[in-house]
């Protein structure tokens, strides 16, 4: 099974959904291991894992949600991640800061989904900084591989990724097409710029020089 995790904000669900099409995927929903399947702050999917799953992991055991039965290894994963102002302004542009720190954390924050708020906590509240850390930790070993791409560049480096993935090449011609994604950062006035850039300078500096793409 391939699996496809993410920071979030950076068109992952368009993309899950696209590869579960194509391949053996995990849900773009991020249902797994709930009792009734549907979408939201499910800390026990896969979409948004704050470290890469184990072969024992329980949401592997997909006949708990009616989906299939018997159990489902990872055969080679992938995780996208982006810079974290980027991503949590449009999480929380969408109302869905809250759920998305749920999806990670197993525990919802105090801001509920107020961009003022958090940025007054000046908490990473969606421990992205810990999240990045792990599935870029080459000492963190699992079974199979795993390939860290820079969501702004999965467009540029998708015959790379098709062939991580299995997939043919010539399915990027099925692949959409990048749409353009307003920049929210330069739409805040100085005040927050500061606050959010002291919440995630660190890392936004860390991702920055990360390269595009990289497999452990």
């Amino acid at each position: 099974m391939l699996l496809i995790s993410s920071m979030g904000g950076c068109a992952s669900t368009m993309i899950v959904n696209w590869f579960s099409k194509r391949t053996e995927c995990n849900c773009p929903r991020n249902s797994e291991g709930l009792v009734e399947p549907g979408a939201g702050g499910n800390q026990l999917g896969l979409k948004h894992r704050i470290i890469p799953p184990l072969e024992n992991d329980v949401p592997m055991h997909r006949d708990r949600v009616g989906e299939s039965s018997g159990s489902e290894k990872i055969t080679r994963a992938i995780f996208i991640f982006e810079d974290p102002r980027v991503i949590s302004l449009s999480l929380f542009e969408r109302k869905i800061a809250s759920g998305h720190a749920l999806a990670i954390t197993g525990t919802r924050p105090n801001h509920n989904n107020q961009l003022d708020r958090f940025l007054q906590e000046g908490i990473d509240s969606f421990r992205f900084s810990e999240q990045f850390a792990n599935w870029s930790n080459a000492e963190i070993q699992r079974p199979y591989f795993r390939m860290l791409v820079r969501g702004s560049q999965f467009w540029d480096l998708l015959p790379v990724i098709l062939s991580f993935a299995g997939l043919p090449e010539n399915y990027q011609a099925e692949f959409p097409p990048k749409r353009a994604r307003a920049n929210r950062y330069d739409e805040l006035d100085t005040k927050d710029k500061d606050r959010l850039d002291e919440i995630y300078r660190n890392l936004s500096s860390s991702i920055e020089g990360y390269p595009d793409c990289v497999i452990i």
